[in-house]
């Protein structure tokens, strides 16, 4: 992004930060969750559950899933997962093929069309969050009004091990999970273990 000065006729370029430093609670999403409609509470679980980005996850086909897994191709960097389909993405999977319309993709509206950022999708998430928000207002508890894509960092700090959230977030080395994460949820740190002080004889 840039800027014209009016009075020296240059131009200055303006710094735009890129990514974005939220961090998730399981309390935030549970309260989001429950005041979804069934098409973004699957939104989330699918987020969530693949760890992949909102525009990869809204498109994901059903004829991508075969043999037990989800084939991923991300749009932004091209690497090619093939995600297991097993525990609660399974029964995910199940569940939405028990909804009363399946289109092509995993994910669709009420006439079986491939959900968007724009229209049905955003409308619905909305509303969510304006009603868990005043839920949350009531309870006295701190809602962040978070995206979909915030949902990523949260599947990488959940992970039992950096090297699997690296696999399938698409990272190329762990470094690079790691300062993703460490960004959103903070740097894990020691305390002092034996204050100085404490160790001077009293007087």
């Amino acid at each position: 992004m840039s800027t014209a000065n009016p009075v020296t006729g240059t131009t200055k370029q303006m710094k735009v930060k890129e990514g974005r430093d939220i961090y998730v609670t399981d309390e935030m999403v549970a309260l989001v969750y429950e005041c979804a409609s069934p098409v973004i509470q699957d939104a989330i679980d699918l987020a969530y559950l693949t760890a992949q980005r909102p525009a990869d996850v809204l498109k994901m086909r059903w004829d991508q899933v075969k043999d037990g897994a989800l084939s991923v191709e991300q749009g932004k960097t091209k690497a090619r997962l093939q995600i297991d389909v097993v525990g609660e993405l399974s029964q995910l999977l199940d569940r939405i093929k028990s909804r009363g319309v399946v289109g092509m993709t995993l994910l669709c509206d009420p006439k079986g069309q491939q959900l968007k950022h724009s229209g049905y999708f955003r409308s619905q998430f909305k509303l969510a969050r304006d009603r868990a928000e005043k839920r949350a207002t009531e309870l006295g508890i701190k809602l962040i009004r978070f995206q979909l894509r915030d949902l990523r960092a949260k599947s990488a700090s959940d992970m039992e091990s950096m090297s699997k959230a690296r696999r399938l977030l698409g990272h190329s080395t762990e470094a690079m999970t790691a300062e993703y994460v460490r960004v959103r949820v903070g740097e894990k740190v020691s305390p002092v273990l034996i204050s100085g002080y404490a160790k001077r004889e009293k007087a």
